[in-house]
């Protein structure tokens, strides 16, 4: 008996979460959460893109699916889609969320000034959410689209040219690096409560699975499924089923029939959630939807506010831009 308690709590302890890293993203962020509620012994495997977190072999995957101002995470609907893809046979499913607020900064290496900015780098998201402080003081600067907040952190002070440029990143990201980055600007995002909501998904089955400790304290009772769809059909079944709140669309694979088999020039799978009043364990499937998870979802604490218009808590010019 000793022995397999042993041999237990080792298994335990060697299961891994996956996120999107390196350190100091928001997806490390989200996953430090849920291993508090999963007992707090997973390792921490930061991966370096969206796409190759849904495909890794870690027990639990943390997956960022929308933000308040960006809206849907594109990779992260187009990897939760993959099981419509014919000779899928198993895939993870989602059992948990939780909602960050977002307060991203603007950093550059030490010395360098907002003037000397000629290209800012970070995630899509990030750079979506902050696109109107970008166009009000950074109107010249290339944008570019990185993996991750916190990568591109790391290729502002690696790389030959990253003195020419900044970053947008967490706060935790720009911690990490104090020493060696300027702070330019907190709270490019322009709103004072702006979040982002992470899915938990895992491999484990419903035995192996700590389900009591998904349940966050803060759960609002309503119970949530995710749908994808390859059909429009299946979209209107569960639409007459229950309340969708919301549906995410994207374009499938080249080559994608419709329901009779026919080429069609605008092939589409569709994500759907909806609020789920009998999430009965056996009922997997609906209107021959691909069920994706099940869960009670976390709520949000805490009213949302946005700031006037243009307004990003600057008095007077923004550093005098020197």
């Amino acid at each position: 008996m000793a022995a397999a308690t042993v041999q237990s709590a080792t298994k335990r302890a060697t299961r891994s979460i996956a996120y999107l890293g390196p350190a100091g993203t928001y997806g490390e962020q989200a996953a430090s959460r849920f291993n508090i509620r999963l007992g707090g012994d997973l390792n921490l495997v930061p991966v370096p893109t969206i796409p190759s977190i849904y495909t890794h072999p870690a027990d639990f995957l943390v997956l960022p699916l929308e933000n308040t101002l960006h809206g849907a995470v594109l990779d992260t609907v187009d990897s939760l889609l993959t099981p419509l893809t014919p000779g899928t046979k198993t895939h993870p499913r989602a059992v948990a969320d939780t909602a960050l607020r977002i307060e991203h900064q603007l950093v550059a290496r030490r010395g360098t000034t907002l003037a000397q900015v000629e290209f800012v780098r970070s995630h899509e998201q990030a750079l979506g959410q902050s696109k109107a402080f970008l166009d009000e003081f950074l109107p010249h600067a290339k944008r570019v689209s990185w993996p991750s907040t916190a990568g591109a952190v790391q290729s502002i002070l690696e790389d030959e040219d990253g003195a020419k440029g900044a970053a947008i990143c967490s706060k935790a990201a720009y911690e990490q690096n104090r020493d060696k980055l300027d702070l330019l600007h907190a709270g490019t995002q322009g709103v004072k409560d702006n979040f982002t909501r992470f899915l938990l998904l895992t491999r484990l089955s419903g035995d192996e699975l700590p389900e009591v400790a998904l349940v966050p304290g803060t759960a609002t009772g309503t119970v949530v499924s995710f749908f994808a769809c390859d059909e429009p059909a299946q979209v209107g079944g569960l639409a007459a089923d229950g309340i969708i709140l919301s549906v995410h669309q994207r374009p499938a694979p080249p080559g994608t029939t419709d329901e009779n088999g026919e080429p069609t020039p605008f092939p589409r799978w569709t994500l759907v959630e909806t609020e789920d009043q009998r999430p009965d364990p056996d009922e997997k499937d609906r209107c021959g939807a691909t069920c994706l998870g099940v869960f009670p979802t976390e709520k949000i604490m805490g009213p949302v506010a946005a700031l006037p218009e243009s307004d990003f808590g600057i008095d007077g010019p923004l550093y005098d831009f020197v």
